[in-house]
């Protein structure tokens, strides 16, 4: 028997996403976009297991990148 527990990620706050957009020396709304709609958003909060598909050029290692960045830093 196990005495593991479970990983719970932490959450990931604006001020997250501002810090890694300067690391990456990205515009602030690199994962927002200008409306504040894009689903990049989304996936850069998101706690839970998610499965992008895009097509090439569109931001998808960019934005592990920032993850991973943001997740390693906490």
């Amino acid at each position: 028997m196990s005495d593991s527990v479970a990983f719970v990620p932490p959450a990931i706050t604006d001020e997250d996403i501002t810090w890694v957009c300067g690391v990456l020396n990205l515009p602030p709304t690199a994962f927002s976009g200008a409306d504040g709609k894009d689903p990049r958003y989304t996936v850069l909060r998101s706690t839970e297991t998610i499965d992008v598909e895009a097509c090439p050029g569109s931001g998808k290692t960019t934005l592990l990148v920032a993850k991973l960045a943001i997740l390693a830093r906490k």
